[in-house]
């Protein structure tokens, strides 16, 4: 059972939902791991941190000013992984909280699985009114104890004191951000932008990409040691238009960086995209962001009308922050991902170009099946009504799930500071589909 400090949280709710449905949850070990080679992974993390931190003090011994490398930044974050490195140790982990057993490695089923029926058959079920009714988030521990000597107790470890919104489980970090959804009037504590970006239009269902994105230097910095830390929790209702939660979309953000980056730091933005399919129609998406260090909230509310169709058509064009190698394995369910790379969308109108003056822009265009002929795409900017500058037309082949995707440079060195709009069109085919964005260049861009 993978596990890492992004999913934590998942592995607690789920035992906290099972607890809560009376689910008991046996593992059984087909492969015969043992427990040498289960912790092995665990070493590797943590011998890799402990490099990194090495590194990072002979980096200070010889003066502080090499490169920080991606692995030294993220060294804490390693050693926690490696807690949760051993996957079989995960496993027992959920077993053990909900009552169930990780049973022997065993090639042969039987005797692990009459165990299990074993204790279907011969369990008690207790049931009790806890004292305290206040649903906090907190993790409410279970004991419990028989006076039969020598008997040993397979119970539930406890559960998370969190209500349900609409029947859906939420975390104990989603808490906080709930509150913050529920206050009035209205709470704006620090600034943070927010889109759902639309992608492949479906006749049941729309693909789209949620984006959030705030300043670091509207959240409260907090020096540990020689690590700088930030942490920010984000929680996203859609609701339909008869107020029921259709998604809930939620991200707990807790970032260090080493102190000597601060002016670094205080740059540059707290950013998280998550996809997601919705019907078409109109829907409200109400979103909290909570400083955890400070306690600090700020909410938004907007409306999203989610269109259907058939046929050529395009996604939102967006500006790309900036463009990371994908790791791991692709994820087809994610519009944001093309070329090799993930996209992080810049949400501030007021856009700063690169080190050479450009700015990226990102755009898919879904042709009608099969795709015969070639799809061109043209870009043009322009300003209070007057087209400034059109690229020649450039051909865009579609991936193996025919979406033609482009990330176009496109430089601002010529542009005077004021108000553009960038459109972007496809034509397929005889037939054209444009979209566009607004954005700002500022003075000394």
């Amino acid at each position: 059972l993978p596990v890492n400090t992004d999913t934590v949280e998942l592995l607690r709710s789920a035992i906290s939902a099972a607890n809560r449905s009376n689910v008991s949850i046996y593992a059984v070990d087909t492969l015969g791991f043992t427990e040498q080679s289960t912790l092995d992974n665990s070493r590797r993390i943590l011998q890799a941190a402990a490099r990194a931190s090495m590194q990072q003090q002979l980096a200070k011994v010889n003066g502080g000013d090499q490169a920080v490398t991606p692995t030294q930044v993220l060294s804490l974050e390693m050693g926690e992984d490696s807690i949760h490195a051993d996957t079989m140790g995960n496993m027992a982990e959920l077993a053990d909280g909900t009552g169930g057993q990780l049973l022997p490695p065993s090639l042969d089923l039987r005797d692990p699985l009459r165990r299990v029926m074993e204790d279907v058959r011969t369990h008690y079920e207790l049931a009790y009114s806890p004292s305290n009714t206040t649903m906090d988030g907190h993790f409410r521990k279970i004991q419990v104890k028989v006076s039969r000597p020598g008997a040993r107790v397979f119970a539930r470890s406890g559960y998370y004191a969190v209500p349900a919104v609409n029947g859906r489980e939420i975390y104990p970090f989603e808490m906080a951000t709930l509150k913050a959804l529920n206050t009035t009037p209205a709470l704006h504590q620090f600034g943070f932008h927010v889109a759902a970006l639309q992608f492949r239009q479906g006749t049941y269902r729309t693909q789209l990409a949620f984006a959030f994105q705030t300043p670091t230097r509207d959240l409260d910095i907090v020096k540990d040691g020689e690590w700088l830390k930030v942490h920010l929790c984000v929680t996203a209702l859609i609701k339909n238009e008869q107020g029921r939660v259709v998604q809930k979309i939620s991200k707990d953000i807790p970032y260090r960086m080493p102190a000597a980056k601060e002016a670094e730091l205080r740059q540059g933005v707290v950013s998280f995209t998550a996809p997601f399919l919705l019907a078409p129609g109109r829907y409200t998406m109400q979103t909290a962001a909570v400083d955890r260090l400070s306690m600090k909230a700020s909410v938004s509310s907007s409306t999203l009308d989610v269109n259907t169709g058939s046929g050529f058509s395009m996604s939102d064009v967006a500006v790309a922050r900036r463009v990371d190698a994908i790791v791991g394995p692709a994820n087809e369910m994610d519009p944001l991902e093309a070329r090799g790379g993930t996209i992080t969308p810049e949400l501030s109108d007021r856009l700063t170009p690169d080190a050479e003056g450009q700015l990226r822009l990102y755009a898919v265009a879904y042709p009608s099946q099969p795709v015969d002929t070639p799809i061109d795409a043209v870009i043009e900017i322009w300003r209070k009504g007057q087209l400034l500058m059109r690229s020649p037309a450039s051909v865009v082949q579609p991936d193996a799930n025919g979406a033609a995707s482009i990330l176009a440079n496109l430089s601002t060195k010529h542009l005077q500071p004021g108000n553009y709009e960038a459109q972007v069109s496809f034509q397929y085919k005889g037939e054209t589909v444009k979209k566009s964005i607004a954005f700002v260049v500022g003075a000394g861009s």
